[in-house]
């Protein structure tokens, strides 16, 4: 899904429907909040188009920086220790 297609979707699901704007969405969904599968669709694409953001999966983490997928992938796969300059 294109990313102008993704804000229309968004912005008819949040202002047609709920009455709200898509910020207040987006914040429900990123909360937990299920939609329908077309409004979910836009919503990664939003994440992954909009914000830069990757999905990560581990340890309870959703949508996050790719600094953020790449820490959260070494703590899921036996720790992380932070880099110290010597």
């Amino acid at each position: 899904m294109r990313l102008e297609t993704a804000m229309k979707v968004l912005r008819d699901r949040a202002e047609n429907f709920y009455g709200q704007p898509v910020a207040w969405l987006i914040d429900e969904m990123d909360n937990g909040f299920d939609e329908t599968m077309r409004v979910t669709e836009a919503w990664e694409t939003y994440h992954r188009e909009m914000l830069g953001n990757v999905w990560c999966g581990l340890n309870g983490v959703g949508f996050c920086s790719p600094r953020e997928a790449e820490i959260q992938r070494n703590i899921y796969n036996g720790g992380h220790q932070l880099e110290m300059n010597v």
